[in-house]
């Protein structure tokens, strides 16, 4: 059996999740990541391995290829390991009608029958198999797209997949070379996706035309360093959005129909940086729309009340209103038409 950092760390996280005499979930594509992954889990545990698989069909025979890895792997690890390991594949051909484009859209198919094939199994806890490369990568792509502190702590080791089931990602200080040395030590083959090399995708021009000339320049720490200012990143993260939940409850007044209240002067004890996390809060918490607001409202936002200066269209039709005391925020309430006189 292995022992190295990444051995380790499955371990912990078997432990943490209370995985022993339960059943575990591996999301698995037949990729070196994924596959090292599902290695380690079945070296270490003492129950049942799942190896899921969601299959997009993508990339037509690539695709179907692929999920017979992940079949194939299941036995060559039931084999050479005291786990039963089992591969469920799951069919989901990728008909991007979301409006939240093809990745997006993959992902959001592959949470969700991944959640249902780990309910159907009791499983204690779903692992994947992201790595400090995914993690460097991950803040390159947030900070491209202009993300705030919270985003940019990127990829959480611990989360969850549905209120009752876990995620685990054991790997996250792991690089990804160390993975592939690994199976080529145990001489576990792996499928490389060829749509990995296509810089037609943001994150893999960040992968081959940014980290890789880095990294054989300067080493490793190019990854790792940057991977470790993620996680400094996410904890600041964590500590803002612990401070604006004391800010909203000490400025919050009783709703006004469908709008927020806030009281002015309470506000004004912030800095514009809080106010607009307090404001990037409010509007998570209410679900409105998202996907147009920017940092440039935010700090427009926050500005706006520090200072009544020009306030920038809000998307989603949210509206903002200051005066000498409060400060409401909300959905536009729809203008009546002038009613006759003598009505």
């Amino acid at each position: 059996m292995l022992q190295c950092k990444a051995t380790e760390s499955v371990r912990t996280s078997l432990a943490q999740f209370n995985c022993s005499n339960r059943p575990v979930l591996v999301a698995c594509s037949g990729g070196g990541d994924s596959v090292a992954l599902a290695l380690l889990i079945a070296q270490n545990h003492n129950n049942t391995v799942i190896l899921g698989c969601v299959q997009h069909h993508l990339r037509g025979d690539e695709s179907i290829i692929d999920a017979e890895s992940v079949i194939a792997l299941a036995d060559l690890l039931s084999n050479r390991t005291n786990c039963k390991v089992t591969a469920q594949v799951v069919e989901a051909p990728l008909h991007a009608t979301t409006g939240l484009g093809t990745e997006a859209t993959a992902r959001m198919l592959r949470r969700t029958h991944l959640a249902t094939i780990a309910q159907s199994y009791s499983a204690a806890a779903v692992f994947m198999g992201h790595t400090l490369d995914d993690q460097a990568e991950t803040l390159l792509l947030r900070l491209i797209r202009g993300a705030g502190t919270s985003a940019l702590g990127c990829i959480r080791k611990k989360s969850r997949l549905s209120p009752t089931t876990p995620i685990s990602r054991p790997l996250l200080s792991t690089l990804r070379s160390e993975l592939r040395a690994i199976l080529v030590r145990e001489g576990v083959p792996w499928r490389e996706d060829s749509s990995n090399f296509s810089t037609a995708y943001t994150r893999n021009l960040i992968r081959h035309q940014v980290l890789k000339p880095l990294t054989e320049r300067f080493g490793p720490v190019v990854v790792q360093n940057m991977a470790r200012h993620a996680n400094w990143l996410a904890e600041q993260g964590r500590t803002e959005r612990h401070l604006v939940k004391r800010m909203l409850a000490l400025c919050e007044l009783p709703r006004a129909g469908p709008k927020i209240v806030l009281k002015l002067d309470v506000l004004l004890s912030f800095k514009p940086s809080l106010i607009a996390s307090l404001m990037h809060h409010i509007w998570f918490r209410e679900q409105w729309p998202v996907s147009d607001l920017t940092r440039r409202h935010l700090i427009g936002l926050a500005n706006h009340v520090v200072s009544d200066s020009l306030l920038p269209g809000l998307p989603g039709g949210i509206e903002l209103r200051r005066d000498s005391h409060v400060v409401s925020l909300g959905p536009m309430f729809p203008k009546s038409p002038n009613t006759p006189s003598g009505s």
